[in-house]
Parts: C-alpha cells; sequence; structure tokens
C-alpha cells in the first residue's frame, strides 16, 4: 500500500451544505466513527484546523484506521511544508502504531524536504 500525505483517521465531511456533520467514510454502508473538525476558534490556515482538530478529538482511537492489519508492505509519503494538513506528523504517527503493533511487513515514510501537499517541485 502506497499513499501520498496520508491520513491516520476518518474525517468529517466537507459538505458545507449540510447542517450535520457527516463523516467522509463509510463501511458496508454505516458511517465510521470520524474526527469532527474543530473549528471553534479564528484560524490561520486549514493545516491549523487539522492540528487542532487532533488534538481536540475525543475518539481519536475509534476513528483511527487499523493500519496494522494491512496484508503487504506500506510506503507514505509526505512533504515538510505541506501547508494543507500535517501529513508529516500523521504518517509518523502511523509509522509508530506498525512499529508498536509489531508489523511483520515492510513500512517506511519518506517525507521530502522543501515539498508541499502534493510534493511536487515548482520549476
Amino acid at each position: 500500500m502506497a499513499a501520498v500525505a496520508p491520513s491516520s483517521v476518518a474525517w468529517e465531511s466537507l459538505d458545507y451544505r449540510s447542517k450535520t456533520r457527516r463523516p467522509s467514510w463509510s463501511r458496508n454502508g454505516a458511517a465510521v466513527p470520524f474526527v469532527h473538525y474543530d473549528n471553534s476558534k479564528r484560524f490561520k490556515s486549514i493545516c491549523e484546523v487539522y492540528e487542532r482538530s487532533l488534538a481536540s478529538a475525543k475518539n481519536l482511537a475509534e476513528a483511527s484506521f487499523a493500519v496494522e492489519r494491512i496484508n503487504g508492505a506500506v510506503l507514505l509519503l509526505s512533504g515538510d511544508k505541506d501547508g494543507l494538513s500535517p501529513h508529516k506528523r500523521i504518517a509518523e504517527v502511523v509509522m509508530a502504531r506498525l512499529d508498536d503493533k509489531g508489523f511483520a511487513h515492510f513500512h517506511e515514510h519518506v517525507c521530502y524536504a522543501g515539498a508541499g501537499h502534493m510534493i511536487q517541485k515548482r520549476w
């Protein structure tokens, strides 16, 4: 499994037309637990909202993906200048979880210095 700018949790849907908070993910047609966006205070960047949401989530364990159940190698790619979301830190959390659970397959996180969310170089 390879993922660019990965997430370790299911997030709230970004459907602004809806008045209710809904998940972005479902399993067999049923909603899965998800992290709500904490936009209770003003913010300067969407990355700040993601970080605050992860820090304040009361259901982080339930909303986390069971990455240790992946049956094969895991490669995560991130950029250390990602202004959209803290994907570098999220990927590090995933790697730590795999290590803690004794994940038997190859797993690596490659973080590109100076790269942003799309991990591309501007010419």
